[in-house]
């Protein structure tokens, strides 16, 4: 019920149908503003954890090499080596000991008892692809690289599916990459060096 007093006008409690219209779009507005937000936020998230996970993982390899100490998973034998298998275009990846049994092939061997543990990238990340010390595409034997550690002094050598080297894998490039395209690149040096970018 509205009053005239004095050329205004007086309501009772209450909102008009036009108000709550106006309120309700501008809060589906900002929601959906913040929901478009959040997914590309989420990649970006999932891009940093998959990159800064696998630099750990290199770090812990580093360490098993230098520690020369047996490795449980492979019944506490002190491997000459140990590294990580990485496949273009997969989301998991894999920590390995180079077994004295094959003794520094320089590659993973599945059937030698190697297997230290399988890890994965965070949210459908992959290794989407591998650059040499120039910037230019590597393309490994098999699609696999392997980075690994010697001991007793933790050398870095970085190696194909067949356990070959090549001098212009001094530096690579590990590019990851999202399921929406976005990447980011993780930087190994065959002087023990590893950086995110």
């Amino acid at each position: 019920m509205s009053f005239f007093i004095l050329g205004k006008c007086r309501r009772s409690g209450g909102y008009t149908a036009i108000e709550l219209i106006v309120v309700t779009s501008i809060i589906i507005i900002i929601s959906t503003i913040v929901l478009l937000g959040f997914g590309v936020l989420n990649d970006s998230v999932a891009l940093n954890r998959s990159s800064r996970d696998l630099a750990v993982v290199l770090r812990r390899a580093q360490n098993m090499a230098l520690a020369v100490t047996g490795v449980s998973a492979i019944g506490n034998e002190v491997p000459p080596a140990v590294g990580i298998q990485l496949t273009q275009g997969a989301s998991t990846y894999l920590l390995f000991a180079d077994r004295a049994g094959s003794f520094r092939d320089y590659k993973y061997g599945a059937s030698d008892g190697e297997f230290i543990q399988s890890l994965r990238f965070d949210r459908n990340v992959i290794a989407y692809q591998f650059l040499d010390v120039d910037g230019d595409p590597i393309s490994p034997a098999e699609g696999v690289l392997h980075i690994i550690f010697s001991a007793p002094e933790a050398d870095l050598r970085i190696t194909d599916g067949n356990g070959n080297g090549d001098p212009e894998w001094a530096k690579v490039d590990i590019i990851f990459r999202s399921p929406s395209g976005k990447t980011k690149i993780l930087t190994v040096r065959e002087s023990g060096q590893i950086s995110v970018k």
